[in-house]
């Protein structure tokens, strides 16, 4: 409904379209290309096995800015939970070692954290230098539609300024996977192996070596001047959409869906848990504010109590309150009785000298 109310419903249609073709997609396809279990399981790759925290997701086009919080939110209400299929409480990990399979007896960690990497991608330096690597997620469409609304607004003689911005945003998408998966180290040309690898370990041959001879150095950039390299070796990958309509949102949308259930599924979590730590953060809030109250209510509040018995507890509220989170809100409790004690006077005084100037008159 709040789509038909903005876009109208032929709009609606075409999401709705594009969605059930990515269902059916996912249901009829076999798993060697179903896009949305490839995706789940190069998820489950990054996350169990090279002990990723997380992923960066990186929109390049302006009318999918909103993807990554997209993905962001189905991955932490589906993939986050602590019951498995039976309702059973899960042993959860963070980080698991790198390169080790996962066994049935084997602490399992869940998905990881969605980062927005922004329009400008702001992480440069987290994806290229950092020896904790993140997954890297491009997405991108190859008719962004711009051509064809910007005639009418900047005339055909700039339209090629257009089609120039439009191509280095594509070329800079596949500069991004490239510099990623290769990285610009220089190699030793003074110590190279038969095959072409660096000498080094492993039969004379570099690790970095035996990683990059593999590849075709076409798209491989060469070292800055300034001695700074990024590392390469990378995961990344990379979404291109045909073209940016409802059709194509639609399809992004149940995609996304169909990923996490995927992920959930092989990882034996219920992704349908509905008590999750906002439904607990709410129990504790109407906790505190109950304090809140009473601290209020007195006539005096000494900021310096320090009563070990109340401030010890296991992290609730009265006896048990944090020791930390007491002493803040008595400090808040305090601050905020002057302040309305005061816009209460003044208020009282504008009331009266307006009562007094009525009557006067």
């Amino acid at each position: 409904m709040p789509l038909a109310i903005v876009f109208g419903w032929p709009v609606v249609e075409e999401f709705i379209k594009g969605a059930h073709n990515m269902d059916a997609h996912f249901v009829e396809t076999n798993p060697r290309h179903n896009l949305p279990v490839l995706l789940a399981l190069s998820d489950i790759w990054n996350d169990i096995y090279l002990g990723s925290s997380g992923r960066i997701v990186t929109p390049f086009t302006e009318s999918l800015a909103a993807f990554p919080a997209l993905c962001a939110i189905m991955e932490s209400q589906t993939c986050t939970r602590r019951n498995d299929d039976n309702g059973s409480s899960m042993a959860l990990a963070g980080t698991t070692t790198a390169m080790t399979p996962m066994t049935t007896t084997s602490r399992i960690a869940t998905p990881p954290v969605v980062i927005d990497g922004g329009l400008h991608n702001i992480y440069d330096g987290v994806l290229y230098q950092t020896d904790r690597t993140l997954p890297t997620e491009l997405v991108m469409t190859l008719d962004t539609q711009v051509t064809a609304n910007a005639i009418g607004t900047i005339g055909k003689r700039n339209m090629m300024r257009v089609f120039d911005t439009q191509d280095a945003l594509m070329c800079s998408l596949f500069a991004q996977a490239d510099e990623l998966a290769f990285g610009n180290e220089a190699r030793d040309s003074d110590n190279v192996g038969l095959d072409g690898g660096s000498a080094g370990r492993y039969g004379g041959i570099s690790e970095s070596g035996r990683r990059r001879d593999s590849f075709d150095w076409g798209s491989a950039a060469k070292a800055g001047s300034d001695g700074d390299a990024s590392l390469g070796n990378r995961s990344s990958t990379v979404l291109v959409c045909s073209k940016c309509d409802a059709f194509m949102c639609g399809q992004l949308v149940a995609m996304v869906e169909h990923r996490v259930i995927v992920k959930a599924r092989i990882l034996g979590i219920d992704p349908f848990v509905r008590h999750v730590g906002s439904s607990f953060r709410e129990k504790r809030t109407e906790q505190l504010r109950e304090e809140l109250r009473s601290i209020m209510e007195q006539d005096t509040i000494d900021e310096d109590e320090d009563d070990d018995g109340d401030g010890h507890g296991s992290g609730g509220t009265g006896n048990g309150m944090n020791l930390s989170t007491k002493t803040i809100l008595q400090y808040y409790a305090n601050l905020m009785k002057q302040q309305r004690a005061f816009i209460v006077a003044n208020n009282n005084a504008s009331i009266s000298s307006s009562s007094i100037n009525s009557t006067s008159r």
